[in-house]
């Protein structure tokens, strides 16, 4: 998970794991609050073995447009990461 001064405990993020035999994520935005105006969406962002480490920057940008797209400083809405990989 990304560690920020500035982002890290702004909104929840959901860690789902299960065993799969190569690692790969899913990072997508669940609005529990939709914010009101145009281009709100966080198109869902997918890592695999290649770009493994790139998991942490996506988080952090989802988080990111979380709190830009609400306007608020800690908001309700969800960073949900499924991420699965060989024990």
């Amino acid at each position: 998970l990304p560690s920020s001064d500035s982002l890290t405990t702004r909104c929840p993020i959901r860690l789902q794991m299960s065993t799969a035999e190569t690692k790969s994520a899913r990072v997508k935005v669940v609005w529990k609050d939709i914010p009101k105006g145009d281009d709100i969406d966080f198109p869902i962002k997918t890592v695999g073995e290649s770009n493994w480490d790139d998991i942490t920057g996506i988080i952090a940008a989802a988080q990111a447009h979380i709190i830009k797209k609400s306007g608020r400083e800690v908001a309700r809405d969800v960073v949900c990461v499924d991420m699965k990989g060989p024990h």
